[in-house]
């Protein structure tokens, strides 16, 4: 990738690594995290997030909680 040529090489190489397209699959993880407001990233990574915010991250059980069948 040539990025000290001319005017339109360095355009052609900027465009270049822009072109590969996110998997659909990728986008629909991204924007569930974005709309939850939680860490986008495997459980290392939120379980890292975690430890660094001293709180748990992620989405709740919904619903009201179960009873006790004790």
């Amino acid at each position: 990738m040539v990025l000290d040529g001319t005017a339109s090489e360095r355009q052609h190489a900027y465009r270049e690594l822009f072109r590969p397209a996110l998997e659909p699959e990728q986008v629909r993880d991204i924007r569930a995290a974005v709309q939850t407001g939680t860490p986008f990233g495997n459980d290392r990574f939120r379980k890292q997030i975690e430890k660094a915010l001293n709180c748990g991250v992620g989405q709740a059980r919904r619903g009201r909680p179960s009873r006790d069948t004790a």
